[in-house]
């Protein structure tokens, strides 16, 4: 059970980065929007969009053969990729 508990806290961990994340970038967005061209914009909704579908699955009960129900190296792909296209959103919000 160790390596479930262990999936789970990953998991869980992920989320939280993620809400917090998208929390900021909603803020930023709030704040400096009009700051931001559109394109800048475009990109900055679409990998917010990626990473809310990716972590608003709701899991699946843990099996021992399916392993965990989320796909963590694609939340971290969808963090990291929100992450650089969000910076300088955040940077003008100040967050």
């Amino acid at each position: 059970y160790a390596a479930q508990d262990a999936a789970r806290r990953e998991e869980f961990a992920l989320r939280e980065q993620a809400q917090r994340l998208l929390s900021e970038v909603d803020q930023a967005l709030a704040k400096a929007g009009k700051q931001l061209d559109k394109e800048e914009k475009r990109r900055i909704k679409a990998d917010e969009a990626d990473l809310r579908k990716l972590i608003d699955v709701r899991p699946a009960p843990f099996s021992r053969a399916k392993g965990s129900a989320v796909d963590a190296p694609a939340i971290r792909e969808a963090l990291s990729r929100l992450e650089q296209s969000s910076a300088h959103a955040r940077e003008l919000a100040g967050n």
